[in-house]
């Protein structure tokens, strides 16, 4: 099932539900996190497989903005910062009843977060720790840190990176002189339209196989001995495109066409171009130790063999400040939860996770 729902600042985020047939009012909640330039299909393989194997539970899987179905971030602001997804996340549970401003309504949750979602997912239950009972991290042990030396350079990059992006990609604002004011700013409007066509604005493919085959190019030129399955691809790809002749619609990215496997026209992609400029804000590596010491309930980190490699000195940390309950390194690749090859073994794990945590 398909929801929508307006986060108090206007932004919508898309998310799909799957919950036992079994269950009662009281279902436990089990929210999924997927990682950068993905969506909710993520997790289409691992969500069913909780279904089937676990008793009277909810499953949730989140576009964060910007990426999917939900809404992208306006031009005057940041598309991407790590605690500003956990405040979606925050969002996203106030507005399905989960938790509300004097504590929660229902019992604890269960965070699962892939790559940037166990950044998130991290950031999140450090932040309230009393609102999660149990965190699955799926190639992602949290927030990637950057040294002291390294912050000056970053800000520099980030700071030209996104100015260059919203020349590219934005249509000016038209400004009222009688009011200086910027016309048609309400959230409704699109009033800062994104340019799908004229001057190579957005990279159109001809087909939607020719989107998938480049998407699982994008996996093998990843660090290290990545890649991703046809199957896998093909599912983020489809919540990520929309045909190149229509006109975008930023402020919820649900209101564009959805597609279907048998759709033979060009396509586009819906996700933020900007994601792909480096975030404003990184944490440094003390900040995360101190994320990691807020952590008050039971990890499980699942690696891929030929998953994204890892930092020594992060994975230093996680094992003596994290404390993982199990750690454990299964066979696939960064996606290994979505590739139908290996995510059986991953279901397997987190179902005897959950049932024994």
């Amino acid at each position: 099932m398909e929801r929508i729902v307006t986060c108090s600042d206007g932004i919508q985020l898309s998310s799909k539900h799957w919950k036992s047939q079994n269950g009662s009012v009281d279902t436990k909640k089990i929210i999924c996190i997927h990682g950068w330039m993905d969506n909710a299909e993520s997790f289409n393989r691992l969500a069913p497989g909780l279904i089937s194997c676990i008793d009277n539970i909810e499953v949730v899987a989140l576009d964060l903005p910007g990426h999917g179905y939900s809404s992208h971030k306006s031009a005057d602001g940041p598309p991407q910062l790590m605690s500003e997804y956990a405040f979606y996340l925050s969002e996203a549970m106030t507005e399905w009843g989960w938790i509300g401003n004097d504590g929660l309504l229902d019992d604890k949750i269960t965070l699962i977060g892939h790559s940037m979602g166990a950044a998130v997912s991290i950031i999140y239950s450090a932040a309230f720790p009393e609102h999660i009972n149990r965190i699955v991290l799926l190639e992602g042990v949290g927030p990637l840190p950057r040294q002291n030396s390294d912050i000056s350079r970053h800000i520099r990059l980030a700071i030209k990176k996104r100015g260059s992006f919203n020349r590219k990609f934005y249509d000016r604002f038209q400004v009222n002189e009688d009011s200086a004011s910027v016309r048609n700013n309400d959230r409704k409007n699109d009033y800062c339209k994104i340019r799908i066509s004229g001057n190579g604005r957005k990279l159109v493919y001809a087909t939607l196989k020719n989107a998938i085959k480049a998407r699982m190019k994008t996996a093998k030129n990843s660090p290290g001995e990545q890649y991703i399955s046809y199957e896998a691809a093909e599912s983020l790809v489809l919540r990520a495109i929309m045909p190149a002749n229509e006109t975008f619609s930023y402020v919820n990215a649900s209101k564009n066409s959805f597609l279907s496997k048998a759709f033979t026209g060009p396509v586009v992609y819906m996700h933020d171009q900007r994601l792909a400029s480096p975030s404003m804000q990184y944490f440094s590596h003390d900040q995360v130790d101190a994320l990691y010491k807020d952590i008050k309930c039971p990890v499980i980190l699942l690696t891929a063999d030929n998953g994204w490699p890892g930092d020594s000195l992060i994975q230093k940390s996680v094992v003596s400040i994290l404390k993982p309950a199990i750690k454990k390194q299964l066979p696939g690749s960064h996606h290994f939860h979505a590739d139908p090859t290996s995510a059986p073994k991953v279901i397997d794990e987190v179902v005897a996770f959950l049932k024994s945590h």
